[in-house]
């Protein structure tokens, strides 16, 4: 695992548009913050030291952030998310743009819903157009809703509420996971090797255990751990975590990330929250 040569590009422009470039060669600071929880992930981005113009392009244009981070082998996705407050701080000699920002906002914000199922309509089908309604696009995780409505739906209100009241029928949860909907079993992670943490792979410190104190969603269990590693992007919220170190070992499903970095400072870490799956 490297620790150095750390790497970030910041993209900011339109949805689905090529935007403003920034990446390492400035000052970045990010904070992504990611749960399993149905709040919005939030994350910030600070920008030491842009242009007059390019600010201004910033300001003007910028509806969505992607944040990319990582070292010399790569960068990886942290976060994407529409900007909810964007503003130029002074504080000298630092002139710094400061990005807040929201996953999926606008689409839990403003997008309402009139939808009506017929009689034997699947939860499925009826769960895939609220999705579609949310314009969100869906993550792939293997999870398959069952059940069907005898009596056919009908809905009518913001797609939040339709999704709350769906996947509590159908005993799934829901997320907005980078501008896509994720749907998860109450427990288990989403399939697939996850990701391995061990002092050579990362690990900082001993993790620290968690009792029942303090939670978050309805998915976390009694006990758990907080375990925080060198920054690593593949660290996302519903995948599975492998730890092996000297006081924990075992497989665990990651419940909230947080992601923190800056290309002149010490932060480059990301820190879980995570429980037996």
């Amino acid at each position: 695992m490297p620790r150095f040569d750390r790497r970030v590009r910041v993209r900011v422009g339109p949805g689905g548009g090529t935007g403003v470039l920034v990446d390492e060669r400035f000052r970045v600071a990010f904070r992504v913050v990611k749960t399993l929880g149905t709040e919005v992930n939030t994350s910030d981005v600070r920008i030491y030291g842009l242009s007059q113009d390019t600010r201004q392009r910033i300001l003007s244009e910028g509806e969505v952030v992607q944040i990319e981070a990582g070292y010399a082998i790569g960068t990886e996705v942290l976060g994407i998310a529409d900007i909810t407050r964007a503003v130029v701080l002074r504080q000298p000699p630092d002139i710094i743009t400061l990005l807040e920002c929201g996953d999926g906002v606008r689409a839990l914000r403003d997008r309402k819903v009139s939808l009506s199922f017929e009689a034997g309509a699947t939860v499925q089908r009826v769960l895939d157009r609220i999705a579609q309604e949310l314009a969100l696009g869906q993550r792939a995780t293997g999870v398959q809703v069952d059940g069907v409505y005898q009596e056919g739906v009908s809905f009518s209100g913001t797609a939040k509420e339709a999704l709350n009241r769906v996947t509590q029928r159908a005993g799934v949860t829901w997320s907005i996971q980078d501008g896509t909907l994720q749907i998860l079993g109450s427990v288990a992670p989403s399939p697939g090797r996850g990701v391995l943490l061990t002092p050579e792979t990362g690990l900082l410190a001993s993790p620290e255990r968690l009792d029942d104190v303090g939670l978050k969603t309805d998915r976390e269990r009694t006990t758990g751990w907080r375990v925080r590693s060198l920054l690593n992007p593949k660290i996302r919220p519903g995948e599975r975590l492998v730890i092996e170190s000297a006081e924990v070992q075992g497989e665990y499903r990651i419940d909230t990330v947080e992601h923190a970095g800056d290309t002149r400072g010490n932060d480059w870490f990301t820190e879980a929250e995570v429980y037996v799956g």
